[in-house]
């Protein structure tokens, strides 16, 4: 049994990330800034929090669930938060957060990013009384910094009044919003690592009032293909624990 102890050391070289992969639990955001963790086949670091909310008002929770689109969900730890104004007021909140991303696994399978924003809601009547809230994740930098289709940075939001030149969604507010940003349009590429900032906020100008109650940022990936270098290294690993436990085998 005393080759056992062998065991993480084969799987440290054949999986790099082994060392560090620890997972991401949920909680509030102040207890992972500046820290690193995993969520499925990504380790994340996480950089600074910017903005006017505080990171002990933001909930944090993980989702593994889609090995192909891990994610994590932002959402207030009071379950919405709601800006308003009124007259010539002018109102705004945010929440801005840097980060770091690669595949555990050191293979370059990272494709982009899905930003959802659900059940936001917004009031106003025109264009001197108007409410958005938005949600984005600008991943990337470069020739394969994440865009949409449009062209565009990865964002998504509703706004009251439409019909102004953001592109934001108008009323009726449907249940979520999405959008996916690739990195390098118009060719697709594929990183094993990646910086950005991401996060959401909410902007209320005259009568009007936002209200943010979550936003979902997915990292998209194609299937992993296993490279041959890989499987000849794991056939190693395999062959030298047979061999060191064969040789500490007493004899009959």
């Amino acid at each position: 049994m005393k080759n056992v102890k062998w065991f993480p050391f084969v799987l440290v070289l054949l999986f790099p990330g082994y060392v560090n992969a620890i997972p991401c639990n949920s909680g509030a955001l102040n207890g992972l800034v500046n820290t690193t963790c995993t969520i499925g086949d990504k380790t994340f670091t996480f950089g600074t929090l910017t903005g006017t909310i505080p990171a002990a008002q933001i909930q944090f929770v993980p989702n593994a669930s889609n090995p192909l689109q891990p994610s994590f969900v932002l959402s207030p730890v009071t379950g919405a938060l709601t800006v308003s104004t009124s007259g010539a007021q002018i109102a705004n909140l945010s929440a801005d957060l840097a980060f770091t991303v690669a595949t555990t696994s050191g293979f370059a399978t990272m494709l982009g990013t899905t930003i959802t924003l659900g059940q936001a809601t917004a009031s106003g009547t025109n264009a001197q009384n108007f409410a958005i809230v938005d949600a984005f994740n600008f991943f990337g930098s470069g020739a394969t910094q994440a865009h949409l289709s449009s062209g565009a940075l990865p964002e998504v939001c509703i706004e009251t009044p439409t019909g102004g030149p953001t592109g934001c969604v108008g009323p009726p507010f449907p249940s979520s919003v999405s959008a996916t940003g690739t990195f390098g349009p118009p060719f697709p590429t594929l990183l094993n690592t990646a910086s950005g900032d991401l996060g959401f906020s909410l902007h209320s100008e005259g009568i009007a009032s936002a209200t943010f109650v979550s936003a979902t940022f997915a990292f998209n990936q194609v299937a992993q293909v296993t490279q041959p270098s890989a499987v000849v290294l794991f056939g190693l690993g395999v062959v030298a624990i047979s061999s060191l436990a064969n040789r500490k085998r007493p004899r009959p």
